[in-house]
């Protein structure tokens, strides 16, 4: 029988991790300005058009906008950290689901364990028991 099991990645901050993590945030950043401007011209042109209460719309959009201001202030907050740990640092990437095989006299606490896997500059260098 197998059963699922949550396994953190970790990367190990290099020069290579860093500038890939850097255009990943900036890509971000430029979504959601783009998105910003996106639902500003959208708000505009809901307020010329549509039938409904000015409040309403002006409402909806504001909310959808600071939403997208936050997610920013979060992204710019996290480069900002980012900058700070020094190279060498692993840093948690994700989560991933593994099956593990079980069957009847294994023990419990072993299979219960948490596993790492760390990565460096796209390589596995180690698989650790928490």
């Amino acid at each position: 029988m197998n059963i699922l099991q949550r396994i953190q990645v970790k990367r190990v901050l290099t020069t290579e991790a860093l500038e890939h993590i850097q255009e990943s945030f900036d890509l971000k950043k430029k979504q959601l300005q783009m998105e910003i401007e996106q639902l500003k011209f959208q708000q505009k042109k809901q307020l010329h058009l549509s039938k409904q209460p000015e409040d309403k719309i002006t409402a909806y959009f504001v909310n959808e906008i600071e939403k997208r201001e936050e997610q920013l202030a979060i992204i710019v907050y996290e480069g900002d950290q980012l900058n700070i740990l020094p190279l060498g640092s692993e840093i948690i990437e994700r989560e991933v689901e593994a099956l593990v095989p079980i069957k009847v006299g294994d023990q419990w606490s072993s299979i219960q364990t948490n596993k790492e896997i760390v990565i460096k500059d796209d390589i596995i260098i180690e698989i650790r028991t928490r």
